[in-house]
């Protein structure tokens, strides 16, 4: 593992019903992370969400980033660079995710 995070709802409102989302970095293959992600849910109770860093969509990484909360990494620069390289793809992104949403929010608009 080279880092956790705790993003989401988590970190804004917290209910009884809330749970704890957290993002971990695991270094393997898509399988190997696959097999970890089902063990960490299986031992931790359904209050986690676990979530491998690597395989969430852009801007569920881009939150983590720009609003996560690290609980622990294993060596800053390798952080360091994820996040920077998640930033640069994420400002690339955000634009037609904005243009996206603001197309939604057109077709809801006129829907009413």
């Amino acid at each position: 593992m080279q880092f956790i995070a705790l993003y989401g709802s988590s970190l804004k409102e917290r209910s009884k019903l809330s749970d704890i989302d957290l993002a971990v970095y695991f270094d393997g293959t898509r399988e190997e992370r696959f097999y970890f992600r089902a063990i960490a849910s299986g031992e931790l109770s359904d209050k986690f969400d676990v979530q491998i860093f690597q395989d969430l969509p852009l801007y569920m990484r881009g939150e983590v980033v720009k609003n996560g909360k690290l609980l622990h990494y294993k060596d800053y620069d390798f952080l360091f660079d994820v996040c920077l390289e998640t930033i640069r793809a994420y400002e690339g992104f955000e634009k037609y995710l904005k243009l996206y949403y603001s197309s939604l929010e057109e077709e809801v608009s006129a829907g009413s």
